[in-house]
């Protein structure tokens, strides 16, 4: 059974636009290890279903999927009519 994750956080390859590409994601677990993992890497736990990621705004939960644009895999959560898109509303940390 796939392991329900609460993303936390971000870094961007250019963190003033919104647009820019996710390059990272963090997480914390409940015994407070704080995780950073690359895009590539949520995204290979998505697909195996080895992990399932969300995020929680305004305390609303959003499922994070694995999407394609231009032949390129990348993470965004499914449309909830947020705009922009919950996971880049996240704060970022980039270090």
């Amino acid at each position: 059974m796939p392991i329900d994750i609460q993303i936390t956080h971000i870094t961007k390859s250019d963190r003033m636009n919104p647009h820019e590409r996710i390059t990272a994601v963090w997480w914390i677990l409940s015994d407070w290890t704080t995780w950073k993992r690359s895009q590539i890497v949520a995204i290979d736990l998505i697909e195996k279903r080895s992990n399932t990621f969300f995020v929680s705004v305004n305390g609303n939960r959003a499922d994070v999927i694995v999407s394609t644009h231009n032949w390129n895999k990348y993470i965004k959560t499914k449309n909830d009519w947020e705009h922009p898109n919950n996971l880049l509303s996240l704060p970022p940390i980039n270090w």
